[in-house]
């Protein structure tokens, strides 16, 4: 019986950790739309990161509030493991969703963009020269949070030996701060202020706004 308690437990920890991912996830995805307050003809294509993103905050939400534990949810390394191979699996599909329905790749070529944003390999399969404008801010969207340590930053808002086991078992062990949280706000802050430098330089070479952030 204790035996089941436990494996219970645990379960409920991992699956309570991957409705929080799949809010955070869901909500980001909605960052693009703010391309439309300038370019409003991409309203059409909104829905293609609307829908996707409510299904992914309501499937989290849904997680977070049948499996969310009364303790504290610390995980081992090995769980860590488990919900960043999960969430990424969940992350990546419905990322694939835009990349489908705006800019006409295939199933297989979605995949590998997507996969490619998250990872920041470089490789790409969308032609830059007739994608939509909102499709390019989503792939640099991805890309800067692939960058920055994507399970970090799904995971700043869990304290403790939670964070440290996460972002280990993403392959980062060595914190620039003594705790997860304060590594992941350092290291979205060092992004952030990277891509605005390099924006605001490449604007100020003569590039569009919108060139300059992409």
């Amino acid at each position: 019986m204790r035996e089941k308690e436990y494996l219970l437990q645990r379960y409920t920890a991992i699956l309570s950790l991957i409705g929080a991912v799949l809010i955070m996830s869901g909500a980001m995805m909605l960052t693009p739309l703010v391309l439309i307050i300038t370019r409003p003809e991409e309203m059409a294509d909104a829905w293609a990161f609307i829908l996707p993103a409510l299904l992914q905050m309501v499937s989290g939400t849904l997680l977070r509030k049948q499996f969310r534990s009364t303790e504290a949810e610390t995980l081992t390394i090995q769980e860590g493991g488990i919900v960043v191979l999960i969430s990424w699996l969940i992350v990546i599909l419905f990322t694939t969703w835009p990349f489908i329905s705006v800019a006409g790749l295939s199933f297989s070529q979605a995949f590998f963009e997507a996969m490619s944003g998250w990872t920041t390999t470089g490789l790409s399969v969308v032609n830059v020269t007739t994608a939509s404008p909102i499709i390019l801010l989503w792939r640099s969207i991805i890309q800067l949070a692939g960058g920055a340590g994507w399970a970090i930053i799904m995971m700043s808002t869990l304290a403790g030996p939670t964070g440290v086991a996460v972002s280990g078992a993403e392959g980062r062990s060595e914190q620039i701060a003594p705790h997860v949280r304060q590594s992941a706000r350092l290291v979205m802050l060092i992004y952030v202020c990277y891509a605005a430098a390099g924006s605001l330089a490449y604007w100020l070479a003569g590039m569009s706004s919108f060139d300059a952030v992409n």
